[in-house]
């Protein structure tokens, strides 16, 4: 799966959080699905939430090889992680906490 959101958007909402604001990072609009198919590799785009569904992976599945779905996000939407950015702020000299 790859989230499509026509940017580096981990980049760019990290740097915000982290500095305040952020360079642009949007990049030309990459069609994955078409990638994925050109390489011989089942794939679908996905725009609207419900579109993933058992019927579609086993169809993607079938052949029994890897498949791809290009799931379009909205960029200025930040998808929550792990923890990443807290983690970079607490080790930055930014931070202003001191030492744990």
């Amino acid at each position: 799966m790859v989230l499509n959101d026509g940017r580096y958007n981990m980049v760019h909402h990290g740097m915000k959080q982290i500095f305040g604001a952020a360079s642009l990072y949007d990049t030309p609009p990459v069609d994955f699905s078409q990638w994925a198919m050109a390489l011989g590799i089942p794939s679908r785009i996905i725009a609207r939430p419900g579109e993933i569904t058992t019927d579609l992976i086993d169809s993607l599945l079938s052949s029994g090889g890897p498949a791809l779905l290009d799931v379009r996000a909205n960029a200025n939407v930040r998808v929550r992680g792990g923890g990443r950015v807290e983690a970079l702020q607490h080790m930055s000299m930014l931070s202003t906490k001191g030492p744990s």
